[in-house]
């Protein structure tokens, strides 16, 4: 199967563009706007694991089409965490150099 990929963008916003030939079945081309610095992580954690950016979101979409579903769950922070997170966001809280310091505290 021949594969194309071209990956391009700006300073401001990266555009990453799949571009599948060669076989029998329809293609389509996706566009995805995501933070640069966001795909580089990405595109370096999934060269690890021997994946492309493009075969990952291949891999998500055949999923969520055959599952009818995200293959991960998306949760709503509930009132109580909300504000833990924008206290931290804040500067305040308290911070450990440990897990283990963070159990002491807690009585754990």
């Amino acid at each position: 199967m021949k594969k194309n990929v071209v990956v391009g963008g700006s300073e401001t916003s990266n555009e990453i563009q799949c571009i599948a030939g060669g076989t029998s079945v329809p293609t389509t081309m996706v566009h995805v706007r995501v933070d640069g610095k966001v795909k580089d992580r990405a595109a370096k954690a999934l060269a690890a694991m021997g994946m492309s950016v493009s075969d990952a979101v291949r891999m998500l979409l055949v999923r969520v089409a055959v599952e009818k579903a995200l293959p991960f769950e998306v949760k709503v922070p509930n009132a109580t965490t909300v504000k833990a997170m924008r206290a931290v966001d804040n500067g305040e809280g308290k911070r450990f150099e440990s897990a283990e310091a963070l159990l002491k505290d807690l009585g754990i």
